[in-house]
């Protein structure tokens, strides 16, 4: 699938959710929300993607579809902080071997967009900034906390990550957090500048000053800046 089809938007973007425990992560607790996981969950998701095209002047009763398959049992190879170029290249080649036999070792047919939500205990932190995705091979793969109450944040890194594989890029500073401006702004024309009301959401921070920051509570707290837009086709360059 190229990248022109999955953001001409004159379709449906089909996109499958895989489950999967983390690595180490052998709470009963979290085993049994694994499982119980319905597709009402990531309703949002799609519901996210028809808010925002009818923003920027596109009415699509479906423009994504989320499918639900069952929980994976492996483990995706992992990347280790501060890799080289090589190494990350050599990792995303095992990732996309690892997500074509993940996604073939359970029922239903692929997406054009497979994101792997791998589940941790619910008091993890740092989740974002670990979860990663590939536009070669439209591979996501979200790190997420395994409770009813983190639902609404975790479909936020899924809709961030989904984004990336369809090339949006990221617009907040990788050190820090803190939004960038005025691309990483949801209101860049606001005056004040801060704080700002909601989030862009490939910054998927709340910017209360340029040196603070909140992370938004749902993807209702959210929305996609201009530069995002053009990135994944809802404008023209």
């Amino acid at each position: 699938m190229d990248n022109s089809r999955a953001t001409d938007w004159e379709r449906p973007l089909y996109v499958s959710i895989y489950p999967l425990l983390a690595a180490g992560n052998n709470s009963a607790e979290s085993r049994r929300f694994v499982q119980q996981l319905k597709p009402r969950t990531f309703k949002p998701v799609e519901q996210y993607f028809v808010r925002e095209l009818k923003r920027y002047g596109k009415n699509q009763q479906q423009p994504v579809i989320v499918t639900l398959h069952s929980v994976v049992q492996s483990q995706p190879p992992v990347l280790e902080n501060g890799a080289g170029r090589v190494a990350v290249g050599i990792w995303s080649l095992k990732m996309r071997y690892w997500a074509w036999r993940a996604a073939g070792s359970v029922e239903g047919v692929p997406g054009d967009v497979r994101i792997f939500v791998s589940y941790h205990p619910a008091a993890r932190k740092d989740l974002l900034e670990r979860s990663t995705a590939l536009r070669k091979g439209y591979i996501g793969l979200v790190n997420a906390r395994a409770s009813r109450s983190s639902n609404a944040k975790n479909n936020i890194i899924i809709v961030h990550e989904l984004l990336h594989t369809l090339g949006a890029s990221d617009k907040y500073n990788l050190t820090t957090g803190q939004p960038l401006a005025p691309q990483g702004l949801a209101d860049p024309r606001r005056r004040p500048l801060y704080p700002q009301k909601i989030a862009e959401i490939m910054a998927a921070r709340i910017p209360l000053s340029s040196s603070r920051w909140r992370s938004p509570a749902n993807i209702g707290q959210t929305m996609m800046g201009l530069e995002t837009a053009t990135e994944v086709g809802f404008l023209d360059d």
